[in-house]
């Protein structure tokens, strides 16, 4: 039987549960990739935006969710790495330190490292064996990596957890969080479960911590369109192995592709749930060699867009733009045309825009070309696609969404 749940766990985070209808949508390849089969119920899963260059692929299916060769380990740490020589010792003795005291595997995949990764990996076998902890430890050595989703989808197929923990070597998890995000995941099965995270250096990316750790359990949900990403982030990941192969492998496409995005909008087609443990249980660091910044932000914008699209205006027959500038106008540019005829309005509160009356769509082939009224605030109407930066006006842009009655999630979204 499963290690018993602690008094209040209930109590321990934060859910935010959707029933919603997967339907896929703009699923643009199938995933071929001979190198893993990680277990997947599902025959063949079809992935998104397969112009990104994945490799990944049809997975096999072995009928396995709960088990792996009849393993019962409870727990598989994920750990992907890179050139991580410099971190490594601190983020497994983090391992080696939680109170959890089911069965706990680490599983680590070297991506091509220059330096010596694995051998720091290796060395740390037999201290965590002693504790009963065991270790799987494989990776590749051509001339270059082929990047985190790869590695991910590596570790995961040689690991035989019931439940995945995805921890990146250049991170520290706290005493705590393995036990803690286990209790989550295993009242619900279905769903991400991430937790609170202390950034360091401190102060670094100061709005986008605050972000993070603060989104209510709606704006879990609610908040999947903005330029921060998935609402909780990758590195705090913690799911049910059935859970994984549900959704499917990380996009392989490598350098540039934003593997848990792609990841992150798969599971909640799938209709899955989204939680966040309400304790700082992560240590998230911060430098200059981290991945995501190979990801461009015009890659990320495009795929907010169309997930957008997708998801909410496709339901709507029409709204409005809460932004009469620079930031509103693109994202009326990126829409699919018969969206932008759902464009009822802009709306502003400088009266300079307001003044000019519409705003004229230059680059389009239509004839005449489409005029879009400039509103304020005030004179237009919901539902809102709100394309205004949050925690940058004060508080001013919430209360005022507030103060017209406005529900987040129903009359209107922000896009920022």
């Amino acid at each position: 039987m499963e290690t018993n749940l602690t008094s209040g766990a209930k109590q321990l985070f934060l859910v935010s549960r959707r029933s919603n209808d997967a339907t896929f949508g703009s699923n643009d390849a199938t995933l071929e990739s001979n190198d893993v089969s990680l277990g997947s119920n599902d025959a063949t899963l079809e992935f998104i935006d397969g112009s990104l260059g994945s490799s990944s692929a049809s997975m096999k299916s072995t009928g396995a969710c709960e088990t792996v060769g009849g393993s019962n380990v409870q727990v598989s740490v994920i750990i992907p790495v890179y050139n991580g020589a410099q971190w490594l010792d601190e983020c497994l003795q983090a391992v080696l330190d939680q109170d959890f005291r089911g069965t706990l595997e680490i599983s680590v995949f070297d991506d091509a490292s220059t330096d010596n990764s694995r051998a720091i990996a290796e060395s740390w076998r037999e201290r965590l064996r002693m504790r009963g902890v065991t270790m799987v430890i494989s990776g590749h050595n051509r001339d270059r990596p082929r990047g985190v989703g790869f590695a991910k989808n590596k570790a995961v197929a040689q690991s035989s957890g019931r439940y995945l923990c995805f921890q990146d070597a250049d991170d520290v998890m706290l005493p705590q969080r393995v036990r803690l995000q286990y209790e989550a995941a295993v009242l619900n099965p279905d769903t991400i479960v991430g937790c609170r995270v202390r950034r360091v250096p401190e102060g670094s990316t100061e709005r986008y911590t605050r972000w993070i750790n603060t989104l209510s359990p709606e704006q879990l949900l609610t908040q999947v369109y903005t330029s921060h990403g998935p609402t909780v982030v990758m590195p705090t990941w913690f799911c049910s192995r059935c859970w994984f192969h549900k959704v499917g492998p990380f996009d392989e496409g490598g350098k540039g592709v934003p593997e848990d995005l792609l990841w992150f909008y798969q599971s909640l087609r799938r209709g899955g749930g989204v939680i966040r443990v309400d304790e700082c249980i992560l240590i998230y660091r911060y430098h200059e060699h981290a991945a995501t910044h190979s990801v461009l932000e015009e890659t990320i914008w495009k795929l907010r867009v169309d997930f957008l699209e997708e998801r909410v205006l496709g339901q709507w027959d029409s709204f409005t733009v809460w932004n009469a500038g620079k930031q509103g106008r693109k994202l009326y540019r990126s829409l699919a045309s018969t969206n932008q005829k759902k464009v009822k309005a802009f709306c502003d509160v400088d009266e300079n825009k307001i003044k000019k009356g519409f705003y004229t769509y230059e680059d389009s082939k239509e004839r005449p070309k489409p005029r879009i009224p400039v509103l304020h605030y005030r004179d237009s109407s919901p539902p809102f696609i709100v394309c205004v930066k949050l925690d940058m006006t004060g508080g001013v842009l919430e209360e005022t969404l507030l103060s017209l009655g406005l529900k987040e999630g129903v009359d209107y979204y922000h896009f920022n």
